[in-house]
């Protein structure tokens, strides 16, 4: 009996220190071992304390901090209405005043929770005090040990380099010269400040986006968020206020109808009581107090906010529409590590944090959206870069560039897919400069089916995990069936650290939805096997028909970025899947077609994303990869910000690494 009751002392010692360290920094076990379904749901979003998306955040947040203005508000509005209380002008002319009470509710809630969980926590105190023994802890916190330090190296950021390619450039005497800031975790520019929101498109399909901003940057848009919530409010109540008196307003006037005198005339005898004639009178008179008021408040609010709107120093923008999902959950015990530096119990973006860390530390703002059927977008996928894809593009260069933040100059691309987004993008304008790295160019003939013979082993696998992505928010089933393909910290980060794709702030029930709409994404695999030769026209599940010379970059889009004169930064790896070929062929055409473009070149032996060195002379870990997001900061500081610096004008064009 005295074992078991070991045996439970050790399992409630693991369960308090799971509830402990998920509510400070959050993760998946933290509902089923130990907090309340009622508690967390009040706690936060993602089940933490102390993180960036937390219960104070969510109490500090301008939409709480504009409910209780807008309460206090109406309840001042109310002394120009004497016959009317502040609940009865809540209930006619706010918005949803039962949202009002959302504030007190997840205080209460929070209370009430976190009382609930103490008692539970004591209970378990004092099974452990009486029958835990030290000893009894050794085995799992070696092992909690051995894993969390195997995970801490593997998520610390770029590992230390062993291999001989080194930049030209030399990255720290610049930033002595103050032309770039490579410490892009310092305390002044990070965390950056984050929020998501959905991108309405021409055909009401929304995309999800999240906004990456300097740190310095956090009051300015507090401030111009919590007006812009207020000047809605207000006009939505103006609305509902002119709706009403337009509504007495028609009674009035066909009062005579019914045999009622009219409102104003000396006879006051009819159908209709005298009582219910002053108390309608009664009721314009006091809405049109309340119009003028409010269109006052309107005016005030619109003339601070674009106060606070003059005095932002307008930013670039370095654009990244995904397929891969722009930001990922973290699970416990993983959300208590800094992963790549990012905030503990953070989101993360998992596929192009390094570019996102170092744009935003350099004075841009950073935009990655979840492209059309992928992530938590809506919407389907007919064909990778279909005409509808493309067409979103364009709209999400507008949408950018109507934000606060922009200054109008866009830039954009990234890794693989990403790079191909970016280059689509610029070629239906907008897009001043393109960061291309390890893009596949033609698809079929480079990469799926090179030489005439189908590469069965990459489309298989990469169909795998798209799907994954795409119908899941996950790749990891995909990784289960084929384990021996994977590096281990691979599969184990899949299978233990990285949970799905994160929804929108405030919308994240509409995560599961997004996904039930990709069910209907086309089939890679299937489309392949319907190609015999090259100029094959295939038909698309929604009867469209596209050629599969024409899946990827082709020559018509190279033809418009050459027109639009985009600056296209081309990188290549030896060790990568075709990705030399199409950014040689894609520089050699910008060269040719667009010399005043000063389109660079860069070819290295790198795998997919430069992460892996596979020169035989050197280390497997490249030096370059870490300094190969200040290149690319140098490259768009040149074409946007109109600072050339670290002699990239005098510089060749190409590099390579033998």
């Amino acid at each position: 009996m005295r074992f078991v009751s070991r045996i439970l002392a050790v399992a409630c010692c693991l369960s308090l220190f799971i509830t402990v360290t998920a509510f400070l920094w959050g993760g998946w076990p933290a509902k089923a071992v130990g907090f309340p379904d009622i508690y967390l749901g009040a706690l936060t979003k993602k089940g933490s304390f102390t993180g960036p998306e937390n219960l104070r955040s969510v109490l500090r947040s301008t939409t709480a901090e504009a409910t209780l203005k807008r309460i206090k508000a109406f309840r001042q509005e109310s002394m120009v209405s004497p016959s009317m209380n502040s609940r009865s002008l809540l209930e006619k002319w706010s918005l949803d005043a039962s949202k009002g009470l959302l504030y007190y509710r997840m205080v209460v809630f929070f209370v009430l929770g976190f009382l609930l969980d103490a008692w539970g926590a004591w209970t378990k105190v004092r099974l452990i005090r009486q029958f835990l023994k030290l000893r009894d802890l050794i085995i799992p916190g070696l092992i909690f040990t051995v894993a969390m330090s195997y995970a801490a190296i593997h998520l610390q950021g770029f590992p230390s380099c062993n291999a001989k390619d080194r930049h030209w450039v030399d990255f720290r005497a610049e930033e002595l010269a103050g032309n770039v800031n490579t410490s892009t975790h310092d305390k002044i520019n990070t965390p950056p400040l984050l929020y998501s929101v959905y991108i309405p498109m021409r055909d009401g399909v929304e995309l999800a986006a999240d906004v990456y901003l300097p740190k310095p940057y956090y009051e300015t848009a507090e401030q111009l968020a919590a007006g812009h919530h207020r000047i809605e409010l207000l006009e939505a109540a103006l609305r509902k206020t002119k709706k009403r008196l337009e509504t007495l307003q028609f009674q009035e006037s066909h009062s005579g109808d019914k045999g009622e005198a009219p409102l104003f005339s000396d006879r006051i005898v009819g159908r209709e009581p005298k009582k219910t004639i002053f108390k309608r009178y009664q009721e314009i008179r006091n809405l049109i107090h309340f119009q003028t008021h409010v269109e006052k408040r309107i005016k005030d609010e619109q003339e601070e906010y674009n106060t606070v709107l003059a005095s932002v120093k307008k930013l670039p923008t370095y654009l990244d529409i995904t397929r891969y999902n722009r930001r990922t959950q973290v699970y416990w015990p993983l959300s208590m590590l800094r992963m790549w530096k990012n905030p503990r119990g953070a989101t993360v973006n998992l596929w192009s944090f390094p570019a996102q860390q170092a744009f935003t530390a350099n004075g841009y703002a950073v935009v990655v959206v979840d492209s059309r059927g992928t992530g938590a977008s809506f919407g389907e996928r007919y064909v990778d870069l279909s005409e509808v894809e493309i067409q979103d593009f364009s709209e999400i260069v507008a949408w950018v560039k109507a934000q606060w933040f922009s200054n109008g100059k866009v830039g954009g691309g990234g890794i693989s897919y990403d790079g191909m987004t970016g280059l689509s993008t610029a070629a239906a304008g907008g897009v001043d400069a393109v960061l291309s790295l390890f893009t596949p160019m033609h698809v079929f003939g480079d990469l799926l089916v090179p030489g005439g013979f189908v590469c069965s082993s990459f489309l298989k696998d990469y169909a795998g995990m798209t799907y994954g992505f795409e119908r899941a928010g996950t790749p990891l089933a995909h990784m289960l069936n084929n384990p021996w393909k994977y590096p281990l910290h691979v599969l184990l980060g899949f299978s233990v650290a990285f949970g799905p794709g994160s929804g929108v702030f405030g919308r994240e029930g509409d995560l599961a939805r997004a996904i039930m709409g990709h069910k209907k994404n086309w089939d890679m695999g299937h489309t392949v096997q319907m190609v015999e030769y090259y100029d094959d026209v295939v038909t698309l599940h929604n009867n469209e028909t596209a050629s599969a010379a024409e899946f990827g970059i082709h020559e018509a889009v190279m033809r418009k970025l050459a027109e639009r004169n985009v600056s296209v930064y081309a990188v290549g790896g030896y060790c990568d899947s075709a990705s030399v070929r199409g950014a040689s062929r894609l520089y050699e055409y910008m060269k040719r077609n667009a010399p005043e473009s000063r389109s660079k070149l860069l070819l290295g032996s790198w795998s997919h994303g430069g992460r892996r060195s596979c020169s035989p002379y050197a280390g497997s870990f490249p030096c370059f990869e870490a300094d190969q997001y200040l290149d690319a900061v140098r490259f768009f500081d040149c074409h946007l910000k109109g600072q050339c610096w670290g002699n990239i004008n005098d510089e060749p064009p190409v590099h390579y690494w033998q």
